[in-house]
């Protein structure tokens, strides 16, 4: 459904004294990806590898500077994302939807959560008027595991999980056919995390939905995404089935990655 074609993203550094103008730095250099329907891709690498701009220029945050980003739909159009115009951005908002890492930042605290869900309709080509987006966001929490009386609370009353599955709600709103999930299990202890997951997974199976996982995490990347790409300095150095790529690492940066990753005890 996603295609990343060579796709390039550089930002320009601030001039200083001892700086000339016009540098700049590449956050992303010619990676080419492409995930499947239905697939769950997982996406990994340490701060500062790339991840999340890779992220957001596929769901056309950022514009590309160099490569091509399209998107097939489910009725089999072709989209480009990233270069489009207005009208054909609102129209992508339908199909690919964000999840961000943080919900205490991208909730905002002030808003109640009837008030957040729909402020994320209103701009796409699905709304259609208060009452179906009132019925849409019950709808919404009641998929993710939270009921109608928790639409005139506000995000602090939540706990980081339930803040979270509001998070995942509002992306729901707009009835996407891919959600990119960026580090939303970062933040949350072990037993929160593996609910998220476990929700994601559910969700994924309901609504035939195609996901993009980032995260630093591999352990939990190997359990739930079926395949995986590293990325380091911007580039993706190596791609792989989730089991093949924890079982036989070929790249010397992802062998240390996974060397770093704790190990249990034997018992006893």
């Amino acid at each position: 459904m996603l295609t990343l074609d060579a796709v390039s993203k550089r930002f320009a550094l601030k001039a200083g004294y001892f700086a000339a103008a016009r540098r700049h730095v590449y956050a992303v250099r010619e990676v080419s990806l492409r995930i499947a329907a239905g697939e769950t891709y997982g996406l990994v690498g340490e701060s500062g590898s790339g991840k999340t701009t890779t992220a957001r220029l596929a769901v056309g945050m950022y514009r590309p500077d160099g490569g091509a980003i399209t998107y097939r739909d489910r009725a089999g159009d072709l989209h480009e994302v990233g270069r489009s115009g207005a009208r054909a951005r609102r129209e992508l908002r339908t199909r690919l939807a964000y999840v961000f890492q943080d919900p205490a930042r991208s909730l905002n605290p002030r808003m109640r959560v009837e008030s957040i869900l729909l402020a994320g309709l209103r701009y796409t080509a699905n709304w259609r008027g208060v009452e179906d987006g009132r019925s849409r966001a019950l709808a919404a929490l009641e998929s993710v595991g939270l009921a109608a009386r928790h639409l005139s609370r506000r995000p602090p009353d939540f706990s980081g999980g339930q803040r979270q599955r509001v998070a995942i709600a509002r992306a729901l709103m707009v009835q996407p056919e891919t959600l990119i999930c960026d580090e939303i299990v970062s933040a949350l202890d072990v037993s929160i995390r593996s609910q998220i997951l476990d929700l994601l997974q559910h969700l994924r199976r309901e609504l035939g939905l195609t996901l993009m996982f980032i995260s630093h995490d591999l352990a939990v990347v190997t359990y739930f995404c079926d395949r995986v790409g590293v990325m380091q300095d911007g580039r993706l150095v190596e791609e792989a089935a989730a089991r093949e790529l924890a079982a036989n690492p070929r790249h010397g940066y992802t062998q240390t990655l996974y060397a770093a990753v704790p190990k249990l005890p034997a018992p006893g």
